[in-house]
């Protein structure tokens, strides 16, 4: 699997999804499949995909603002611990905890809408045995940068709307 819809999946999400993985890749990408385009970015590429906070705020049972107060911490506090540990693990050549470690964190990631970071985390999951650890630090590297932009549209997303 390379991607994620977060339950409750909606029609138009699981139609967006289908649509950025079957469509043809760019004609300047490296790689010929739409995995390494979709990693590789683009101005169209971007940190959050809207429609999952659009269904955090809309979820059953507490404020929109409650809910959102409560998730972004706890992601960016897990997902800087992860990061730490996948940089670690990279370094150690341990690539079983690279596996299980871009793995829990492609989940969290998928959870708050961050899918470019989720797909980083899956080719990482995916090319830990295939790869030598110096390609794997280098998605590391792009990893650590795809967060800094979900850590700021996530902080510009709990923030208070100024008044």
């Amino acid at each position: 699997m390379d991607d994620y819809i977060s339950k409750p999946f909606r029609s138009e999400v699981l139609a967006e999804v289908i649509d950025r993985w079957t469509r043809p890749a760019p004609a300047n990408s490296e790689a010929g499949n739409p995995e390494d385009a979709d990693v590789a970015g683009g101005p169209e590429a971007l940190p959050l995909n809207a429609q999952v906070l659009v269904t955090l705020r809309s979820l059953p049972g507490l404020s929109a603002a409650t809910l959102l107060e409560q998730v972004i911490p706890v992601f960016l506090r897990d997902a800087r611990t992860r990061l730490d540990e996948l940089a670690h693990a990279v370094e150690q050549g341990d690539l079983e905890s690279v596996r299980r470690i871009a793995h829990a964190l492609k989940g969290s990631a998928g959870e708050v809408g961050a899918h470019p970071m989720s797909a980083r985390c899956a080719q990482l999951e995916q090319h830990a045995d295939t790869h030598g650890v110096e390609r794997l630090s280098e998605v590391v590297d792009s990893l650590e940068a795809e967060f800094r932009l979900v850590e700021a549209a996530l902080v510009n997303e709990s923030s208070p709307p100024p008044v």
